[in-house]
């Protein structure tokens, strides 16, 4: 590549963002720079060569090329040294601008390169090229689209239906991620976005619906919490506001305790327990939140080993701060799933470390878990907060209520981990009247909480008002005045009872408030914090 070549003037290199200077051969005027041009085997650009060869060392180091191109057929070719050809790599012929990157498993010599086609009727354009971070994915750009290797986009818009198909290589330990818009201002109307997972071979289909979100959002799929492995994902819909804008795959680290798999509720929720990396439980990183931690157990007695001794500590009405002994606990009902802070958290190891309290083989792994993903801090023998929490529900509870108490968990997680979200509930809490207050009193300690507690009685009032539909709440808290008004040694004629009587609307008000504070910082509702609904 080094005889007869002649300096590139129209077209840029770029190395870690600082241009260099390339030549081509053989040379050509200025204004076919970068087109491919008839030869004896169909099109191709010159050949392009650096002055000293870049070295491609780094996991993010990968090579870029953006181009256009009308054809079929194309390939780039990369050089190592004068003439040497190293790879030679299909390029995607979609039509309209793209930018395809290269990443390389090892370390790579890059010395120069080539477009080439063997079609003679092919038209199209080398623009740029250099060095970049790598992609494995797609991700639309405003004038390009950004395509790594291995995969494909093409999207149409047929009969004002738009749909996007992606071809994703992918492995079982992999995991998917989807980010895509709402503009509520071009929707119009609420059309649902079909998001189907396609196994090209045997034609099977996973299907979902989008819950649309206003603005950005981002949707994680584990490709094992599906029970097909897609080669092909398709996004289907009318709606006008709905636009595409990455997707990325990943291959996380399969460490079990550093790396949660992360996932979607709904992915948590009909994940197989066949493809758990451990007999006992799945360890979850939730997308929408991710200093939030999930375990999914196997049944109610796992869940008690790592989390029973702690919701006696932290919530229990006469217990909260006493770390029990296994025969206190003996015969107590913990919870059927679980939330904790960082900060409940650190003071409970902390206190055991303190004390010398043996706690058992689950609590300690528990611990280790949190100190690896950041949710604690350790430091010789002191424990104190990092940041988020932990949540839990078990594959013993039926479906109807893992999907309830995956809602009270993460509306739980949404409170520990926002503080903006939080001093609006708090606001809320304050603004009712104290009848309405002495209900969620009378409630609580019904249910065995600490009310001693504000923090907690705050945390768990926007947890039960929200964990359903604000249509649901008035049913669902008058069907629990009897047993509380007798489990509190109140009567039917209480100043709560008469204002339940008088007022047939006295939570909704309440719920739909709590609802559109739960819009205005997540962009969820009540009941429903799913960034996809499966369909059956």
């Amino acid at each position: 590549m080094t005889a007869c070549q002649t300096r590139v003037e129209s077209l840029s290199f770029s190395v870690h963002g600082n241009t260099v200077s390339i030549r081509e051969k053989p040379g050509v005027p200025e204004d076919q720079e970068g087109f491919l041009l008839p030869d004896a085997k169909g099109t191709a650009t010159p050949v392009y060569s650096l002055k000293t060869p870049v070295i491609l060392s780094e996991p993010e180091d990968a090579f870029s090329i953006r181009y256009t191109y009308q054809g079929d057929s194309l390939t780039l070719v990369l050089y190592t040294g004068d003439d040497e050809e190293s790879l030679s790599i299909p390029l995607p012929a979609q039509g309209t601008p793209v930018e395809f990157v290269y990443s390389f498993e090892t370390g790579f010599s890059l010395k120069g390169f080539q477009v080439r086609s063997k079609d003679r009727e092919g038209a199209g354009r080398v623009l740029s090229a250099g060095t970049a971070s790598g992609l494995k994915g797609v991700r639309k750009q405003r004038d390009y689209t950004s395509i790594g290797y291995g995969f494909s986009f093409t999207e149409s818009v047929l009969e004002g239906t738009y749909q996007a198909d992606i071809d994703v290589p992918v492995g079982a330990g992999d995991v998917i991620t989807l980010e895509y818009d709402f503009n509520s201002s071009q929707s119009g109307s609420e059309e649902p976005v079909e998001l189907i997972f396609r196994e090209r071979d045997s034609g099977n289909t996973e299907d979902y619906i989008l819950v649309r979100k206003p603005g950005g959002a981002a949707l994680t799929v584990p490709v094992a919490s599906l029970e097909v492995k897609p080669d092909v994902v398709t996004l289907r819909s009318r709606d006008k506001g709905f636009s595409f804008k990455s997707i990325t795959v990943q291959n996380p680290d399969r460490s079990f305790l550093k790396t949660p798999l992360p996932a979607d509720f709904t992915s948590i929720l009909f994940f197989p327990q066949s493809n758990w990396r451990n007999d006992g439980f799945e360890l979850f990183r939730w997308s929408s939140y991710p200093e939030i931690l999930v375990f999914d157990t196997a049944d109610y007695a796992v869940q008690a080993r790592y989390f029973k001794r702690l919701a006696f500590f932290v919530e229990k009405k006469g217990f909260k701060g006493t770390i029990l002994t296994n025969q206190e606990l003996q015969g107590k009902h913990g919870w059927n799933a679980h939330d904790y802070r960082a900060a409940d958290l650190a003071e409970f190891f902390q206190k055991a470390e303190e004390t010398g309290f043996l706690l058992n083989e689950e609590e300690l792994l528990l611990k280790e878990i949190l100190v690896d993903n950041g949710v604690l801090v350790e430091e010789g023998t002191t424990v104190s907060p990092g940041n988020g929490g932990v949540l839990s529900i078990s594959r013993e509870s039926p479906e109807y209520l893992r999907r309830k108490f995956i809602v009270h968990e993460g509306l739980h997680g949404i409170f520990f981990t926002d503080s903006d979200y939080r001093e609006a509930v708090a606001a809320e809490w304050a603004s009712l009247g104290e009848t309405e207050k002495e209900f969620w009193y009378l409630f609580f300690r019904w249910m065995a909480y600490s009310v001693d507690d504000d923090y907690l009685v705050v945390n768990e009032y926007q947890a039960y008002m929200l964990q359903r539909a604000p249509e649901e709440a008035e049913s669902y808290f008058r069907s629990h005045g009897g047993t509380i008004w007798a489990a509190s040694n109140r009567d039917s004629e209480s100043s709560v009872a008469r204002q339940l009587k008088d007022h047939p609307d006295f939570f909704t008000e309440s719920a739909r408030s709590m609802e559109a504070i739960l819009k205005e910082f997540s962009g969820f509702s009540g009941g429903h914090l799913f960034r996809m609904d499966r369909v059956d």
